[in-house]
């Protein structure tokens, strides 16, 4: 995206009210879910399990589902916060955050090669209502 239309867009958006605002974001992101259904339909789906009904582990709090095939799964996002990671990507390219923190060479030795499996080739589902889906 250029500068310019960078500047045109801040500046629309500073026209518009919190409520167009949100309109818009919602249009977007619902042509952007249309898009994916057919993707999101091969998904496995959780049965159970709800971001406000987290897994506690002592002070941890990290959102836990179930799914059809009776896989238990945990976010990325939940992790990462039990964790008081940053979010987003690693910054290193084909690397995700937990494989970064698993390659250090004070910390690989310690992780079962199962694990390392699982972080490089996490599971994408969709929650029970449908509406996005979560990796682990």
């Amino acid at each position: 995206m250029s500068e310019q239309h960078r500047k045109a867009g801040q500046a629309r958006a500073k026209k518009l009210s919190r409520e167009d605002r949100k309109a818009i974001a919602s249009s977007g992101a619902q042509a952007r879910w249309a898009k994916a259904q057919p993707e999101r339909d091969n998904l496995p789906k959780a049965i159970y399990g709800a971001a406000e009904r987290p897994l506690k582990i002592g002070d941890l709090e990290i959102p836990c589902y179930v799914l059809e095939d009776e896989r238990r799964v945990l976010t990325v996002t939940g992790m990462q916060s039990a964790m008081n990671m940053a979010r987003g990507g690693s910054m290193v390219p084909g690397l995700n955050r937990y494989e970064l923190f698993i390659s250090g060479e004070r910390i690989s030795p310690h992780v079962l090669e199962d694990l390392q499996q699982k972080i490089r080739a996490p599971i994408m589902f969709c929650h029970a209502y449908g509406r996005s889906c979560l990796r682990i």
